[in-house]
């Protein structure tokens, strides 16, 4: 159920277009004559206005009849005709239509009000930040391994490490993604999504500082365990945060540039090893580093509020989402549109319908549940993400043999790989994600 909003018109005829929900449930409002603010005068057709809060109180009982909501204009901006057509109104939240057209009503996103971008900056770099730590593991792993491993470069006695224990240690980060994933997956709507963050700074943090401290193998993998952990939880709050916070506008592009921080943070652990390599002991500040920028991400979360519909779904209650959205919007945002656009819980089964789980949800859709699953599956089967974290001892092997210049070339590797995706960020509106996804696997 979707909120209409009460449209005073430009001139001084009867409006034949209005705001509804369904294709059925307000035809009356079509006969519904909203005026100006100008009372008790003669319309051109010969019937007295009605005044405002007539023509308000009449629209009200109409939708509390069908079932449907309404938001009072005081409330909610008023439009004029110049600014309505039949399928587009400026108005974020709401679904228009032309009052006696058949078609479906269509989702139209718009401002509200002009974007602060400070303010939209600072509730995307925190999250997008994190994600950014993920990639930084790939990338410092490469040249940590090889470091770890050198009779010289090492700073241990146990550098000699088999090739089981090799892949227990890389593997670890991925381990504890996967048990942090779960987790976030039963957990996270109780957490919240502010709060899934704050957890994977934490983690996060704890994870780089017993990895570069560890006096023992045993010691470094359970540091890469905790720091797969804050993978785990940070992958699965940050992309939420960032979709539920951004601006209509601008929702699409932050969430693909968030995938440019994460390719983003693989290339400057690329640049961390290939300065670090030839220290001894060099692989700890590799993982060490990332405490610096994990301790940012929790500091700058903390003063970020939770999301807005996070709020409202959990029953915080809309005063709280309102506070939360007008800090993410700007002081000078109107945020009551926006606010009412995003309901006040989930639409309940109409009488006589049963609500589905999602289970039955999926297997009504299994084309698209298989399309999913296949690409995600041939993504990873292909063990290119894999491949990343032992870059430099691949290349050190195919002919580099000094460990700076293998080093050296991942950091060319991963400077193309964010090249691309930035590339596919800033076209993938205009040329699609088929074709985009096409020819990456070509």
């Amino acid at each position: 159920v979707h909120q209409c909003i009460a449209i005073t018109p430009s001139s001084g005829t009867p409006m034949g277009t209005g705001i509804a929900v369904t294709n059925a449930g307000l035809r009356k409002l079509s006969s519904l004559s909203v005026p100006k603010h100008d009372t008790g005068t003669k319309s051109s057709w010969g019937q007295k206005r009605k005044s405002p809060n007539s023509a308000h109180r009449e629209m009200a009982s109409m939708t509390a009849n069908s079932g449907l909501g309404f938001v009072p204009p005081e409330s909610v901006p008023l439009l004029t005709r110049s600014s309505v057509t039949s399928h587009q109104v400026q108005q974020r939240g709401v679904r228009t239509q032309a009052l006696g057209d058949d078609s479906d009503p269509e989702f139209v996103e718009g401002a509200v009000s002009e974007i602060d971008y400070g303010a939209t900056a600072m509730a995307f770099t925190f999250p997008a930040t994190a994600g950014m730590l993920f990639g930084y593991d790939i990338g410092a792993t490469s040249g940590a391994l090889v470091s770890m491993t050198s009779e010289t470069l090492s700073g241990t006695d146990w550098y000699s490490l088999s090739t089981l224990q090799t892949g227990i240690f890389v593997s670890g980060s991925l381990g504890g993604a996967l048990v942090a994933s779960a987790l976030a997956l039963v957990y996270g709507d109780t957490l919240g999504r502010k709060r899934e963050l704050q957890i994977a700074a934490m983690l996060y943090g704890i994870g780089a500082v017993i990895t570069g401290l560890a006096p023992s193998l045993q010691l470094a993998i359970l540091g890469h365990v905790t720091y797969g952990l804050g993978i785990g939880f940070a992958m699965h709050g940050a992309p939420i945060y960032i979709a539920e916070t951004a601006p209509a506008k601008l929702r699409g592009t932050l969430i693909s540039l968030k995938e440019g921080f994460i390719v983003g943070g693989i290339l400057l652990g690329f640049l961390a090893g290939s300065q670090l390599i030839g220290q001894e002991g060099g692989w700890r500040y590799m993982y060490g580093l990332a405490a610096l920028p994990a301790l940012l991400v929790g500091g700058g979360m903390t003063t970020l509020p939770d999301s807005p519909r996070w709020l409202i779904v959990s029953g915080k209650g809309r005063e709280a989402a309102e506070t939360a959205l007008q800090q993410l919007r700007g002081k000078a945002s109107d945020v009551r549109a926006e606010l009412a656009g995003m309901g006040s819980a989930p639409v309940a089964p109409a009488l006589g319908e049963t609500s589905k789980s999602t289970v039955e949800m999926l297997l009504e859709n299994k084309r698209a549940l298989y399309t999913g699953i296949s690409i995600v599956l041939f993504q990873q089967i292909t063990g290119q993400p894999s491949v990343l974290y032992y870059a430099t001892d691949i290349f050190q092997r195919a002919g580099f043999s000094s460990a700076q210049d293998a080093s050296n070339v991942t950091v060319v590797l991963g400077a193309f790989k964010l090249a691309m995706t930035l590339v596919a960020v800033l076209t993938v509106d205009r040329l699609g994600r088929r074709p985009l996804l096409l020819w990456g696997v070509g």
